[in-house]
């Protein structure tokens, strides 16, 4: 079986069906034993892939998150150019399938973790990793992070 997927020199758009249908839940995908992230979920045509661990950064909302999703870029150059572009999960996302399936990341903590949904008021929803609670938090608070990217399938 492939253990890669992305553009094809024939093809640039392709994208190989065993990681997007056909891959287990829990797959690492990596190029050269390097991580590329995880698929996590596979729902209503779509693939769910969480960035790896080694792209995963903590700090407070406030400060920003460029750096999240370009050192998922950069750890993550063979599928950075297919599916998606990473993004940060909203409340929803990150609860399912981010906390649902959770057991298919390549590791998290059990933490609380940044969505980009907001309350009011300088406020962010966050889940909190060891009971899959929403929670709020202020902007100011230092949380973790790990962004996310879909494949259609």
């Amino acid at each position: 079986m492939p253990t890669t997927f992305g553009p094809n020199k024939n093809n640039p758009s392709y994208i190989d069906p065993f990681l997007s249908t056909n891959a287990p839940l829990g797959y690492k995908i990596t190029c050269n034993n390097f991580p590329q992230g995880s698929i996590i979920c596979r729902n209503g045509g779509t693939t769910w892939i969480v960035a790896p661990s080694s792209s995963e950064v903590t700090r407070s909302y406030n400060s920003g998150f460029t750096d999240a999703i370009t050192q998922a870029n950069a750890c993550t150059s063979l599928t950075s150019s297919i599916g998606s572009a990473w993004f940060i999960p909203t409340l929803s996302q990150l609860q399912n399938p981010g906390f649902v399936c959770k057991a298919n990341w390549d590791s998290f903590t059990t933490v609380e973790y940044w969505s980009t949904s907001t309350v009011g008021g300088g406020c962010r929803r966050t889940v909190d990793f060891a009971t899959g609670s929403a929670g709020i938090r202020n902007v100011q608070c230092v949380l973790r992070l790990r962004v996310f990217k879909t494949i259609t399938y």
